[in-house]
């Protein structure tokens, strides 16, 4: 009997669950997901966030260093930059990742890419940054359309070959990942999208389409999005590769391919305005509070803060009767059905988690 082993992770994005069981006892903070500014050079179809040009009100360079001093109070040893944009063409990006560093703190950058030359991609190794790329499509005219600015695709690719050249995904465990989103136009080609992750140790984080902002949008919904049964056969067919072809297994559980998410249980979301949430798709009425009025200790411990991080006690449905330690996407039940009531209970793996 062929013996499998677990997928291979990537620095600053995963911790092993005695981690994570230390941190939820002494209510430590292992992760926060903080942004950098709105402002953006693509134009992508199906975006989550208000990107585009800087937005009025955006955190300061000093805000955000005070941010950071909290975070690492309260034991944070990783700062995901999903950012409002693009992380790379903020003024204040390297200022900002430069004290991120100093704080012994591990940084995550999520980049189109685009503007990562050889000077960049060494730079970011220099201070320990793991980096996430995105990658919808090895098809140049596919890509371009995805992202809405021609010519994008050859200047992401050029990205990934200095980030290569730099070490990035040399180490190991990895600190180059790719960022995919699961879409009717590149569907077909994630397999082997998935393969070339795996050959060149490379993270691969694959997912749903998550429902916000111009990705809430009827073309989205009607051209962009697949089916749930269109995933469920994704995520088998993914894990007979990885099976046969690299030796690893995992249970299939959408939306995320090869890994599932347990970020609620440590994690914290401040966006660039100081708006702090339970996750960076947990788009509620109103946020916890702000980190310009209140302290980021206090924003931790909010009462529903603190009922997300114990979310496995306060499951309903098909979670709470399974014994897979993972519960599918909260922000996607919530932002599918505007029930906040609905991040606490799934109704099913697959219909529930798109």
């Amino acid at each position: 009997m062929k013996k499998f082993k677990s997928p291979p992770g990537m620095k600053g994005w995963n911790f092993n669950k005695e981690e994570v069981e230390v941190a939820r006892r002494k209510g430590k903070l292992l992760m926060m997901y903080a942004d950098m500014s709105s402002k953006c050079d693509l134009n992508c179809l199906y975006c989550q966030t208000r990107s585009g040009k800087p937005l009025p009100g955006e955190l300061n360079l000093e805000e955000r260093k005070n941010l950071v001093d909290q975070s690492k109070a309260l034991g944070c040893k990783t700062i995901h930059i999903a950012g409002q944009g693009e992380p790379t063409i903020d003024p204040l990006f390297w200022e900002h990742l430069e004290y991120i560093y100093q704080k012994g703190i591990i940084p995550v950058i999520f980049t189109h890419g685009m503007h990562i030359d050889k000077d960049t991609a060494e730079r970011l190794y220099d201070m320990d940054v793991s980096v996430i790329i995105k990658v919808h499509s090895f098809n140049e005219k596919n890509q371009d359309w995805m992202a809405g600015v021609k010519g994008y695709a050859k200047k992401r690719n050029e990205g990934i070959k200095n980030l290569f050249e730099a070490g990035f995904n040399a180490e190991t465990p990895t600190r180059m990942g790719m960022d995919v989103v699961i879409t009717q136009q590149n569907l077909a080609e994630i397999p082997d999208m998935f393969r070339w992750a795996r050959k060149n140790n490379v993270f691969p984080e694959i997912k749903t389409l998550l429902s916000a902002h111009r990705g809430a949008s009827k073309f989205v919904r009607e051209k962009m999005q697949v089916t749930p049964e269109e995933v469920r056969k994704l995520h088998y067919d993914i894990l007979k590769i990885d099976q046969e072809e690299f030796g690893y297994t995992w249970i299939p559980s959408p939306p995320y391919i090869a890994w599932h998410c347990d970020f609620y249980y440590y994690h914290i979301y401040v966006n660039i305005f100081g708006d702090a949430m339970p996750c960076v798709g947990f788009v509620l009425s109103e946020p916890l509070g702000n980190i310009r009025e209140k302290s980021l200790k206090e924003l931790w411990n909010h009462p529903l803060m603190l009922k997300v991080r114990n979310i496995d006690k306060h499951l309903k449905g098909v979670c709470a009767e399974c014994k897979n330690d993972c519960y599918g996407c909260p922000c996607r039940r919530l932002l599918r059905t505007g029930d906040i009531n609905r991040v606490f209970e799934s109704r099913g793996c697959w219909e529930d988690n798109m």
